[in-house]
């Protein structure tokens, strides 16, 4: 297994994680080191997609290449599909 760090791996290339992204992010590294599970939930727009995609980064960047199960709201997988689009 990976080592255990409490800060995120940078994993994002282009672009800046904001204070309270950061924070979520180092929630669900917690969550995870303390072998609990947990779920982003706030108001819409706050970055709940580039949090969970930092935070897969940080357990790759651990080591941990998975598998990873995502789930999400069918409205949202099409919002990232037309994303990645662009």
């Amino acid at each position: 297994m990976g080592k255990r760090a409490s800060q995120p791996c940078s994993v994002i290339e282009r672009g800046k994680l904001k204070s309270y992204q950061i924070k979520g992010v180092k929630w669900l590294i917690s969550q995870w080191q303390n072998g609990l599970n947990g779920i982003l939930g706030d108001q819409m727009g706050l970055g709940k997609t580039i949090q969970t995609i930092a935070f897969l980064g940080h357990l790759k960047g651990n080591g941990l290449y998975g598998p990873y199960m995502v789930i999400s709201l069918p409205s949202t997988v099409s919002n990232w599909l037309n994303d990645s689009m662009r």
